[in-house]
């Protein structure tokens, strides 16, 4: 704090409050610096709330991420094994036919 700040505060209080000795001025000035830090506490709480807030919400959506990419891999290892099922219910010719059309598709 400056110098010029510590003469506002007891400029403040010395206008607050009769003062009659020096102790009780610094009485004054110690109570005037817990509301204060109190206050600065007080801010300091209410940023790590939120930050902790922030954290729980981005750990939600990870998890939701998360369950996504299972979800679309757990799909195509199902699609995989469809695949592979039917191709090895075909016979070698109509397997050859269905990989020569889809190379045509694909060009």
């Amino acid at each position: 704090m400056s110098k010029h700040h510590r003469q506002h505060r007891i400029s403040r209080l010395l206008a607050d409050h009769v003062v009659t000795s020096q102790e009780m001025l610094v009485s004054l000035l110690a109570d005037d610096g817990l509301a204060v830090a109190r206050e600065r506490l007080r801010g300091v709480a209410q940023l790590l709330a939120q930050a902790r807030q922030r954290q729980v919400d981005a750990a939600a959506a990870l998890a939701r991420a998360n369950r996504l990419v299972a979800d679309t891999v757990q799909e195509a290892n199902r699609l995989r094994n469809t695949h592979d099922d039917v191709l090895a219910g075909l016979s070698d010719s109509s397997r050859r036919k269905l990989e020569r059309d889809a190379q045509t598709r694909r060009n």
